[in-house]
């Protein structure tokens, strides 16, 4: 067995099933100001967080909205792109008023142009505001994807560490974590009604990395969400890592989405030591997001097999790493970009290179899946100099 490393210890003790770090203290937002919605490393927040004493605290509260805006850049070069350790710097901050938010958000998606879309991420345990927008300020430039991202921020826990409870010695911080998440479900619901009236279902895909799942889960069963998404579908949902009992996901889940969405797809991976944690942290029963190849899942999902992928990695080494944190998963960001949030034929895959190919051998009449393989990914403009295109041939597109 593996020597488990003093990182991952502390890791399994706080049960940072969603964390990709420390949690940052919070930055209360500035003043309402002018405000560039071309700046290439925008993040728009909304969230429902509480603020006391101009510090966000995890405690729900009426949902309010702005942006941050950062600084992205290797930390070194590697030889393989993507592979590298990004730096996220940030730069400047605002508060938004509902009005102000939704013109500058639909005036943003215009300039992406008349098929492009926006993607709001649901971020996992354990994380703060500020780690979130810097996680998916990663996500979009390591996935090469020059859209707006939206980041709904709920009341987590910031670091993953609480007081413990009575039978929850080491686990009480996930637990309220797990009931924020689905306290906050009605307020995800009316986040993705709101996104969808400005700028439409289609041109709207919502993610989810880890718990966040279980808030998006959640958030989809609403009747009044549910009846608008079934009239008029969104471009797309992706399931991350879902933090899900596997049964319920595959049963109750993705039936739901599938009326919801033009598209389902599920991000897992075989080796994720968290949701094997989180497994054990269940009683034993396993999660959506850790991947077999015998499963047996709807036709309706499209599954991603993340294991072999291109990461970047861990700032303690590979060796450290848990295999869960989406903000370094390279390859399945380019595709969840590429793919997914462009809605381009699953065919398109082939197109990425060698960076994923179907499985035709799954044992016992498993579901086929995509495997995400270790080739190189081409070099991005701002990651290693290169502009190289990862656009659909036109012979795929047409399959």
């Amino acid at each position: 067995m593996r020597v488990i490393s003093l990182s991952l210890m502390l890791t399994v003790v706080n049960f940072a099933l969603g964390a990709s770090g420390p949690g940052a203290s919070a930055v209360a937002p500035a003043a309402e100001t002018e405000f560039s919605i071309a700046a290439p490393d925008t993040v728009w927040y909304i969230t429902n967080r509480a603020q006391r004493d101009d510090d966000w605290i995890n405690q729900r509260a009426e949902l309010s909205y702005g942006f941050r805006t950062f600084h992205v850049a290797p930390i070194r070069r590697d030889a393989v792109s993507f592979e590298m350790r990004l730096e996220v710097k940030p730069r400047t901050a605002a508060s938004l008023d509902t009005a102000a938010f939704f013109a500058g958000l639909a005036r943003s998606l215009r300039e992406a142009g008349p098929d492009g879309a926006l993607l709001l991420h649901v971020h996992g345990y354990a994380t703060s505001i500020n780690e979130a927008t810097e996680e998916a300020a990663e996500m979009r430039r390591r996935g090469g994807f020059d859209g707006p991202v939206v980041v709904f921020a709920w009341p987590a826990n910031d670091l993953g560490v609480t007081w413990p409870s009575s039978g929850k010695l080491f686990t009480s911080a996930y637990w309220q974590d797990s009931s924020a998440a689905s306290a906050s479900a009605p307020d995800l619901a009316r986040t993705i009604e709101r996104l969808v009236r400005a700028v439409g279902a289609e041109r709207v895909v919502v993610s989810a990395h880890s718990m966040g799942n279980q808030l998006l889960s959640e958030a989809l069963s609403d009747e009044t969400l549910a009846s608008q998404l079934r009239r008029d579908k969104l471009r797309g949902l992706a399931f991350v890592a879902p933090d899900v009992d596997r049964e319920y996901f595959r049963d109750s889940v993705v039936p739901r989405a599938a009326a919801q969405a033009s598209g389902v797809t599920l991000y897992g991976a075989r080796n994720d030591l968290l949701l094997k944690l989180s497994g054990t942290i269940h009683g034993g029963r396993p999660r959506a997001g850790l991947l077999d190849a015998s499963l047996r899942w709807p036709a309706a999902l499209h599954v991603v097999d993340i294991t072999d992928g291109r990461s970047a990695a861990f700032w303690l080494g590979p060796w450290a790493d848990t295999h869960h944190a989406l903000r370094r998963e390279g390859s399945a960001l380019v595709d969840l970009f590429s793919i997914v949030v462009a809605k381009a034929p699953v065919t398109c895959r082939e197109a990425l290179g060698a960076i994923s190919v179907p499985t035709t051998d799954a044992p016992d009449g498993g579901t086929v899946q995509w495997r995400l393989t270790d080739a190189p990914l081409p070099a991005r403009e701002g990651i290693q100099g290169g502009t190289e295109s990862l656009s659909c041939p036109r012979e795929l597109s047409a399959r």
